[in-house]
């Protein structure tokens, strides 16, 4: 990189397209997934349908390596999803689904790993008693997780809600599943690249860093079901095609003017939720006008910022 009139110059990069390790290409490949599952999600809802997050998840400990977790996991789900009550309540009710896979890790617990899925269905299943859908995962997916040898919390290990429960839906249920290496974990937990960027003072966290490497290498990360995005006319791109779309922008943003907010207000209000920050680092500059002007953020750019926005 050399600097020139105030203004950083690129020349001869090289990308590994990985959204699970490199930390420079995941939030540019996350951008792209999300333009196309908000999209969905979009299409869905002006169609007259609903869209729904169910977050599986299952206990765990400090003691348990992460491929284990991963493996035993993989087989709770499709024992969940294989299951013939659960196809049929499934495909009644639904139409498609998107899942990410998440992992984080703390001292105190361990590694958890959980999925994220957003199910793309009829209006008025969340809550609903006549479908019970909560309770129906919940009792199927408890099910699934002791036939793979694990066990979770009724209630905790299961849970289901409606896009339009959660504030800013669009963006912040398409940041949900494509900003996994970047939430923060609970109760002091890392995410994936916390881990990375602790590797530098402490082997530990470097260990941790290679377990995570090689437990995730060659697994996708965000999945669409088959036909879901035909349904809704979304681009087809491959994953390479997705890496390299990342790519270009990751070049525009490079060139782009930079926002600044009161630092006051960055803390008091952008803080305030931990997603917010990470919905910042990857939504488009018209998204992030929208959450700041919601949040009563002051904020400021330069002129060819504004015009930028507003086209």
């Amino acid at each position: 990189m050399e600097k020139s009139d105030g203004h950083a110059n690129f020349g001869g990069v090289v990308t590994c397209k990985s959204k699970h390790v490199c930390p420079v290409e995941s939030p540019s490949i996350a951008r792209v997934e999300a333009r196309y599952i908000q999209e969905a999600i979009y299409k869905c809802r002006k169609s007259g349908k609903d869209v729904y997050m169910l977050t599986l998840t299952f206990r765990h400990h400090n003691k348990m390596s992460l491929r284990y977790c991963m493996d035993a996991f993989h087989s709770a789900l499709q024992r969940f999803w294989r299951s013939g009550s659960v196809r049929r309540f499934y495909s009644t009710y639904f139409e498609g689904r998107i899942t990410a896979l998440e992992e984080t890790w703390s001292p105190s617990s361990g590694w958890h790993v959980h999925e994220h899925i957003l199910l793309f269905g009829e209006r008025g299943l969340c809550g609903n008693p006549l479908v019970g859908v909560d309770a129906f995962f919940s009792r199927h997916w408890l099910a699934a997780l002791s036939a793979a040898g694990l066990d979770g919390v009724e209630g905790v290990a299961s849970e289901f809600q409606s896009a339009s429960a959660v504030k800013n839906y669009l963006t912040k249920m398409s940041m949900e599943l494509t900003m996994q290496n970047y939430k923060q974990g609970r109760r002091g937990g890392l995410n994936p690249f916390g881990i990375l960027e602790a590797s530098n003072e402490n082997d530990i966290y470097a260990e941790l860093w290679r377990e995570y490497y090689l437990a995730t290498k060659g697994k996708r990360v965000i999945v669409w079901s088959d036909g879901l995005k035909k349904k809704y006319d979304i681009e087809q791109a491959t994953d390479e095609q997705i890496a390299d779309e990342a790519n270009r922008d990751l070049v525009d943003e490079v060139k782009s003017v930079l926002l600044y907010v009161d630092g006051r207000d960055w803390k008091n209000k952008v803080c305030a939720c931990s997603d917010y920050p990470s919905i910042l680092k990857t939504c488009t500059i018209a998204e992030a006008i929208m959450l700041l002007d919601a949040l009563g953020v002051c904020y400021g750019g330069g002129e060819e910022f504004f015009a930028g926005a507003s086209g």
